[in-house]
């Protein structure tokens, strides 16, 4: 029997965790600008593909002229430290007290089991930022309150897999044999459970980067100076209010889906971009997207049909009536234009030379040389 290949999904998923985390490495070298170099001649430049633009400035600035994508790209630092710092320290706070209640049970388990009962009891994104207010601001503060409210997710489920594990009879055998409590926890228990901490912990990740986000957002973060996502999307709530036709960009991500569900409910208009799946369109049409940015010519890049993923969402959202507009999205050609016109897309973004190809045809040529030919044959001149 021929082994599996790994999914193309989990590719996408893993290049896209080492495209971050080569950002964040490099970002001295890959980013164009200084992130907090300031230009007040340079303020609210659009992206590149817009009218207006400014050469090196690709995603445009922000409202005291920095450079958004250095800080896009610096921001990634930010948000890796946050996810690597606090989701390790809450999976060792937690890992380790459900490894004790799971195994040892009797009163370590209760006293364990009422203090996370007690912790849980908490609102986490309130009491995160009760912590910071009272720690003060600044990443250490991010860290350690997302550490002290998110150990309980590992305990609880590290309890759970302790004790089934405690009763296998692998266990058993090396009590026999001699081994102590604490010997066996370590060397035969923990070595089982390490799988499910794993995938906690890739989780918590996430939810670590969401959570500094959100204290970015209300200004109980790190300084306003520094580049971070939470508070580029506070910003984008801040320039929304500039004008009724400002749309709010997104990520296809479940943090840019709340973002979303929340913007829209305030009556602005939202772009969900990065989208790559019919499935990802659906969501965010759920969630009130005004737009949903396919990215056609990337899927071609890995010989997907681009075209194929257009009529999809347009079949989608014909059936259910949803009112999201599909804004086709890294077009490549002349064609795609046309295809995506027949498709129905009701948007399409594409760099100045694809306009100008579309005003293109040989046979234009051809003829527009006849006839300057022609007229030049009868000797006039309407000079």
């Amino acid at each position: 029997m021929a082994e599996r290949g790994i999914p193309f999904r989990l590719w996408l998923a893993g290049g896209w965790l080492m495209l971050l985390c080569a950002a964040a490495l490099l970002a001295p070298l890959i980013a164009p600008h200084d992130p907090l170099a300031q230009d007040l001649f340079l303020e609210r430049l659009p992206p590149v593909w817009l009218p207006g633009s400014e050469p090196g400035y690709y995603l445009g600035t922000d409202s005291l002229g920095r450079d958004v994508l250095s800080r896009l790209i610096y921001g990634t630092q930010i948000a890796l430290v946050v996810a690597i710092l606090a989701g390790g320290a809450a999976c060792l706070i937690g890992s380790a007290l459900g490894l004790i209640a799971g195994y040892f049970g009797g009163w370590p388990d209760r006293i364990i089991g009422r203090i996370v009962d007690i912790w849980m009891s908490f609102p986490p994104v309130l009491f995160a930022i009760l912590l910071v207010a009272v720690l003060g601001t600044g990443l250490h503060s991010v860290i350690i309150a997302i550490a002290v409210i998110d150990w309980t997710r590992f305990c609880r489920v590290v309890r759970a897999e302790t004790m089934t594990q405690a009763r296998m009879d692998y266990v058993d055998s090396a009590l026999v044999i001699g081994r102590t409590r604490g010997g066996i926890l370590l060397k035969e228990v923990l070595p089982n459970v390490l799988p499910t901490i794993g995938v906690l912990l890739s989780l918590e990740m996430g939810i670590a980067v969401i959570v500094e986000a959100i204290l970015s957002f209300v200004n109980l973060s790190i300084s306003s100076d520094d580049p971070t996502w939470g508070g580029m999307i506070a910003e984008g709530r801040e320039l929304a209010k500039i004008a009724e036709n400002i749309a709010i960009k997104v990520p296809l991500t479940w943090a840019g889906l709340r973002a979303c569900k929340v913007l829209t409910d305030e009556g602005r208009m939202v772009n969900v971009t990065l989208c790559f799946s019919a499935n990802q369109a659906l969501l965010a049409a759920k969630a009130g997207a005004t737009f949903i940015s396919p990215f056609i010519g990337r899927l071609d890049d890995l010989n997907l049909d681009g075209m194929e993923l257009i009529a999809d969402i347009r079949e989608i959202y014909d059936n259910y009536g949803f009112q999201t507009n599909i804004l086709a999205a890294s077009i490549r050609s002349a064609n795609h234009m046309s295809d995506c016109a027949k498709i129905g897309a009701d948007v399409a973004t594409a760099p100045p030379a694809v306009i100008k190809a579309m005003a293109n045809h040989v046979l234009t040529d051809k003829g527009l040389d006849a006839f300057m030919a022609d007229w030049a044959k009868t000797g006039q001149s309407i000079l």
